[in-house]
């Protein structure tokens, strides 16, 4: 968070209750604790409002946190997103997860209001797949709200609650690179560009060791990358893969006579999974002198020292890929 805005909302909000609410995987949560370390390091007292995978992650740096939403993990597990994984049509999921949604959604709205509510934030920071819960809120409380997008301002998500002839709903904070996407006129008021949120040096050395892969397995990787040239990163994060993705991957560095980082992920990628290959014995041979698997890594860390970065596109893993 290096832009002029961006400083100037944190300094803005010391000393003042910030709740953020976010939803997701651990790419579209990360971001947001980077933002709340910095505004609890101004003063600012902060809730996260998120899903229960996140519990732990989020207390690892020092954060509040309230469990308002179910599992992020158990969705992508489910036999309708695995269908989607494997055949690219992700509409059966989609209206299953509405489904869903709708016959939970007093249960989960009663969660969130009650908990934003004894915490009696000064405001309330949305995310586009919390806007609708966190607008709710913000009417029966009675307390003003942003909503910080991690896409790019040209997007309909970084547009939510926009109407063309009226005054902004609300102010919105586009995070995103000022260098790689820029705000048209009718933005000029309502939006800021305040580059990506990004977990720094020393937020990442506070968290505890599991949170990035462990001590023993970021030495392993520091070995890795020390013994030869820079390799190629391949992970899927919170994608399911299959297990054959294992394979395709060491094959494809294989095939380009190159060194190469797997990210195990929610997959849980690693080297047994070579095991009933065809060419088994040459992928593990191979795997054994020139690509490491790692259950995580910090992105910060490892992508610059990567040469080429392959990987699902989710939010959080694109901005640390273009960063690098």
């Amino acid at each position: 968070m290096a832009s002029h805005s961006a400083q100037s909302l944190v300094a803005s909000l010391s000393g003042k209750k910030v709740a953020i609410m976010s939803y997701g995987s651990r790419g579209d949560i990360q971001p947001f604790v980077a933002l709340g370390t910095r505004l609890q390091a101004e003063g600012a007292h902060v809730l996260l409002a998120t899903n229960v995978d996140h519990l732990d992650f989020v207390r690892s740096f020092g954060l509040e946190v309230s469990a308002t939403a179910g599992s992020c993990r158990a969705d992508h597990e489910s036999p309708e997103f695995l269908r989607g994984i494997a055949t690219g049509d992700f509409g059966p999921f989609f209206a299953q997860q509405f489904q869903e949604k709708a016959a939970k959604m007093p249960e989960t709205s009663k969660k969130e209001q009650e908990a934003v509510e004894a915490f009696g934030p000064d405001l309330l920071y949305a995310t586009p797949l919390t806007y609708q819960s966190a607008c709710r809120i913000s009417s029966a409380l009675g307390v003003p709200m942003v909503l910080g997008s991690l896409f790019p301002a040209e997007a309909p998500l970084s547009n939510l609650g926009f109407r063309p002839w009226r005054a902004p709903e609300h102010p919105t904070f586009i995070h995103w690179s000022p260098e790689l996407t820029k705000l048209q006129p009718w933005q000029a008021v309502s939006h800021r560009v305040t580059g990506f949120l990004v977990v720094g040096a020393q937020e990442d050395g506070r968290a505890q060791d599991h949170v990035f892969g462990g001590a023993e397995a970021r030495r392993r990787l520091e070995a890795f990358l020390a013994a030869g040239e820079a390799p190629v990163y391949m992970g899927w994060g919170s994608m399911p893969v299959p297990r054959e993705t294992a394979s395709l991957a060491v094959r494809a560095l294989k095939r380009a006579g190159l060194r190469g980082v797997v990210l195990g992920g929610w997959a849980k990628l690693d080297a047994t999974m070579l095991a009933g290959q065809p060419d088994e014995e040459e992928l593990l041979a191979y795997a054994a002198e020139h690509v490491i698997f790692v259950r995580n890594a910090p992105h910060e860390w490892l992508l610059p020292r990567c040469s080429v970065t392959v990987h699902h596109g989710g939010a959080g893993t694109v901005a640390a890929a273009l960063r690098a």
